[in-house]
Order: C-alpha cells, then structure tokens, then sequence
C-alpha cells in the first residue's frame, strides 16, 4: 500500500490548484475553487446510504424515508444554529471537521485527532488576514475564531509529534503540508488535502467495507451528488437576491451546506466503523507502520 491512498489523485489535484493560483486573479480564483470543492469533494457523502443500508436493515420506502427525514433533520438544525450563532456554529464546525480527518490518519486516536487540527490550522497561522476574512464572510468574529484555531494548531503540533514519534514517515507527511499551506491560499491549500486526500481515501476505505469496487460506488454518488449540489447552488442564488455579495455569497452557501451535511455524515461515518466487523484501514497506516 502507498503513502496515500491515490498518489496521483493528489499530485493532479495539487498540480490544479497551484496552476490556478498562477493563472487566475483572486476574484476568479476563489469562483473556480469553491465549484472544484463541490464536484470533486462533496461526492464522497454521497456513499452516506450505503453505509446506512450497511448498518440499519432500511428496507422498503418507509424505512428510506425516515432515514432521509432523519439525515436531513440534522443538517437543517446545524443551518438553524449557524445562522443564530454562527461563532459558535463555525467553532463546533471547525472541531468535529478535525475529528472527521482523524479517520485520515493512523492510530494513536490523539494523534490522529492532532494531526486533524494541524491541518486546519495552518492556514490560519500561514495566512492570517485571508482566514479572517473567510471567517468573516461567514457571519462570524473572524479574528476571534482564528486565533483560537492557530493555537488550538500549536498545541496539536506538539501532541501529533509526541503520538507519533516513532512513526517518522507520519510526521515527515504531516510536515509536508506545510509548505502547500504557505504557497496557496487557504482555500486551494483546503481543495488539495480535501479533494486530493480525504475524499477518495473515503471512497476506498468504503469500498473495502462494503467489499464493492469503487467504479460501482461511483454510480451510487451521481444522483445525491446532483440533489445537493443543485441545493447549494439554489442557497447561493437566494442569498445574492438578498443583496450579499457574490464572493461572500459563495463562501457562506459553500460552507454552511459542508457543515449541514458533515455532522450526520460524520455521525453515520463514526456509528458504521463502530458496527463493522473488519478493522477501519487508515490513510496513512502503511506508511504509520514503517
């Protein structure tokens, strides 16, 4: 097994951002990646109802009905508290967004969680001016939530070295997203770790689970991919009708929709790696264990 689970995924993924970056001014840039996080990122969740077909007996329209309701129930409370906290909503979206990329990497569990926290925080160390202004365009106290995330990083760093101290090539890949960190901007270093690493590290762990080659999970993503990105693209329309500003409009339909359907997708993740019966590979196990 490989460092990563598609090294040529990342590399093609990288290459984009960073031939994007050269190319296009920051106000068409920032366009061209949220789309790109969208096509390539958010199909991942899409393999959420094979999980739960895996795990729950949902036979029957009933059933696939009361679990949609269910699934869909939570990613309406998490919009409701955004918009009614969004400090607070952006805080809790940020830490269970680091407990999600823990499953990226290998055990010990506080290194993985560590290692997730890393991840994030480095832009906010690298690029402080631009996350504030992300954050901001997010409704919340962007300084606020950044600074705490950029300490929340160092702390991280210091446990994720001790965790994995004798685990070099795990810190030697951790490291190596630093300097993706100071070259991009905060969103292209987002789309390369997200759309490059943990997306299709998701499909394969899944399709392992499943036992179903990934090409079949691939047709089960097209239509809940469709639906959702069709939402988003309604939510942003509705807030430029509003009189937001484009960039900001895209920012803040982009990210509420992620953490409207990261939390019961990360709920469904957690519950079917506890209920499988074979041993959740991580992304980086292979090179964990040299």
């Amino acid at each position: 097994m490989s460092d990563m689970s598609r090294p040529w995924a990342f590399a093609v993924v990288a290459g984009v951002a960073f031939a994007l970056h050269l190319l296009l001014s920051p106000s068409l840039f920032l366009p061209a990646i949220l789309v790109l996080i969208l096509v390539l990122g958010m199909p991942h969740g899409a393999l959420d109802l094979s999980l739960a077909r895996r795990t729950w007996p949902i036979i029957g329209p009933a059933r696939y009905a009361a679990f949609l309701a269910g699934y869909l129930a939570i990613a309406a409370a998490v919009v409701l508290v955004w918009f009614l906290a969004p400090d607070l909503a952006l805080i809790a979206f940020l830490g269970y967004s680091a407990f999600h990329f823990a499953d990226d990497w290998p055990a010990p569990k506080q290194g993985a969680v560590a290692a997730g926290v890393v991840i994030l925080a480095l832009p906010a160390v690298m690029h402080p001016d631009r996350v504030d202004m992300l954050f901001d365009w997010l409704g919340a106290d962007g300084s606020m939530v950044r600074q705490g995330l950029a300490a929340a990083g160092l702390i991280a760093v210091c446990v994720a070295t001790w965790a994995y101290r004798v685990r070099l090539a795990t810190i030697g890949i951790l490291v190596g997203f630093v300097p993706l960190a100071w070259l991009l901007p905060p969103l292209g270093y987002f789309f390369v770790y997200f759309c490059g690493l943990h997306a299709p590290g998701h499909v394969r762990r899944v399709s392992r689970r499943l036992q179903v080659e990934e090409r079949f999970l691939r047709r089960e993503m097209l239509v809940p991919t469709t639906v959702s990105l069709l939402a988003i693209a309604a939510g942003a329309a509705a807030l430029l009708v509003s009189g937001v500003e484009p960039g900001a409009a895209g920012m803040r339909a982009t990210f509420i929709a992620f953490a409207a359907l990261t939390v019961p997708h990360m709920v469904l993740v957690d519950v079917f790696s506890r209920s499988a019966p074979t041993r959740q590979e991580p992304l980086y196990g292979a090179a964990a264990r040299r």
